[in-house]
């Protein structure tokens, strides 16, 4: 990727400029999804976000709203899921909670 790029695009782990094409190519294709679908998906890709502490604060505000309580108070809770393509079957929609996928550790063992 072109050096003078770095500054204004997205945080990636890739250096070549085809790898970046390509992971900007699956942000899109993802990001026409979510408008497809009107926002009800099973599960987001988190790597598709700019700022994805941003989409966390969100779902907090999100629920904070509804039950008229300060954010402050409020937690998140994660949990660790074995699955590798997010459905409807094993994402099953409920109330204040989101799935999320795209992580990865490196490092680390659980």
């Amino acid at each position: 990727m072109p050096e003078s790029w770095w500054n204004i695009a997205f945080e990636t782990n890739l250096t070549s400029l085809a790898d970046f094409v390509i992971e900007m190519v699956e942000k899109i294709q993802f990001w026409e999804k979510v408008i497809e679908s009107q926002g009800n998906m099973p599960a987001f890709w988190m790597p598709a976000f700019y700022e994805p502490d941003q989409f966390i604060e969100a779902q907090l505000q999100k629920r904070s709203r509804a039950e008229s309580a300060a954010t402050k108070r409020m937690k998140n809770y994660f949990e660790v899921m074995n699955f590798f393509e997010p459905t409807l079957r094993n994402c099953p929609k409920e109330p204040f909670v989101s799935y999320i996928y795209g992580l990865w550790l490196e490092g680390a063992e659980w």
